[in-house]
């Protein structure tokens, strides 16, 4: 399918996957809507979109986790949402890496209400327009999480579980419609999310990517274009993508030395 013209709708817009989606989905010459709640950080990307690529998108700065201010401002964009081909439900924190005993019910709402609850907000806004055009794609971020679930994660994990679980609900009541539903869960990505994912914690942030190469904000963003862009036959509705350093939610092959050519194998050979 070509973006060009096309009205893309990306939640999380500001930073990480969602910044580098809506760069990927501009550079295509798609009009992206950026959704985020960082108005200044989504007027900077909007300015650099327009000047880069020529294209105009639309900034709606909006809390997901407050209904009433994302319903207003779903009426306020009314043109823009009214026609959106491709929505990108990408927004989601993390609680940090902890015991369950020792997190908080306020911790566990803020993961659900981003995670979950404000994706359904933005689909059940979103989908009815498409429902009527008969036409449309939906692209639900989730993680490797939501496959494998691991210790001091429960409520991130539990949170990535029910993105699979209403995508591929979403997905079985919407194909009778020409409408897809997709989810791309990720492994390891670098990106701001590692260290609000590590409570602010610059040393462990680091310590998680530590000695591996992990995913790029783009290597997601990428995926999730070349997804939306297959031929209206072909649906992509299930892609796992992992760092080649890493196998599983837990199993990652820390290098010892990264940046030195790993010849020794060939010099038996040599000698």
């Amino acid at each position: 399918m070509q973006l060009r013209g096309k009205v893309v709708v990306i939640t999380g817009a500001s930073s990480g996957i969602g910044k580098a989606c809506a760069i990927e989905f501009a550079r295509a010459a798609a009009i992206p809507v950026l959704v985020a709640r960082r108005r200044s950080a989504l007027t900077a990307l909007a300015a650099v979109l327009r000047s880069q690529f020529r294209v105009t998108p639309y900034v709606v700065a909006v809390d997901l986790c407050d209904p009433d201010a994302l319903n207003e401002a779903f009426r306020a964009q009314r043109i823009a949402f009214s026609r959106v081909a491709i929505l990108v439900n990408n927004a989601g924190i993390g609680l940090g890496r902890r015991m369950f005993a020792e997190s908080q019910p306020d911790q566990w709402d803020a993961v659900l209400q981003t995670n979950v609850l404000g994706l359904m907000r933005v689909t059940r806004l979103i989908a009815p327009s498409m429902l009527a055009r008969s036409r449309g794609h939906i692209i639900n971020i989730g993680s490797i999480a939501g496959r494998e679930p691991y210790a001091r994660g429960s409520v991130y994990c539990a949170s990535k579980a029910a993105v699979a679980s209403f995508t591929a609900s979403l997905r079985q009541e919407l194909h009778p419609h020409g409408i897809r539903v997709t989810t791309v869960d990720p492994g390891l990505v670098r990106t701001p999310f590692g260290r609000r994912l590590m409570n602010g914690d610059r040393q462990a942030a680091r310590a998680l990517y530590a000695r591996m190469r992990p995913l790029t904000a783009k290597d997601i963003a990428d995926v999730v274009v070349f997804c939306a862009t297959r031929p209206r036959h072909v649906s992509v509705t299930d892609v796992l993508v992992l760092p080649t350093d890493q196998s599983t939610a837990t199993a990652i092959h820390r290098r010892r030395f990264l940046s030195r050519p790993r010849s020794h194998a060939t010099r038996p050979l040599a000698r």
